[in-house]
């Protein structure tokens, strides 16, 4: 079930991670998708939109929680990588 409903909101993920209540339901879904084996999909997800992510007041906890999670690939934080290597 859990699988299903990251599923379905793939490819929407940056434009949730931008709202005031749709952030909070992205965090969520960053433990539970390394919990599941699904942390590709949601950085790939989120890579997209990484710059605007970090500026957004709601993105931007995302964002941190990608960073604070236990999940060695979503704390390394692909998205983030992405971010700096083409910013240099």
């Amino acid at each position: 079930m859990c699988a299903q409903l990251i599923g379905a909101a793939e490819g929407q993920l940056c434009r949730m991670a931008n709202q005031t209540f749709g952030c909070r339901v992205v965090q969520k879904f960053i433990p539970l998708a390394a919990a599941l084996g699904l942390h590709d999909l949601v950085c790939d997800d989120l890579r997209e939109g990484i710059g605007e992510l970090m500026a957004d007041r709601n993105g931007n906890h995302v964002v941190q929680r990608c960073v604070d999670t236990e999940d060695p690939v979503l704390s390394v934080c692909p998205v983030l990588t992405v971010f700096f290597s083409s910013s240099l």
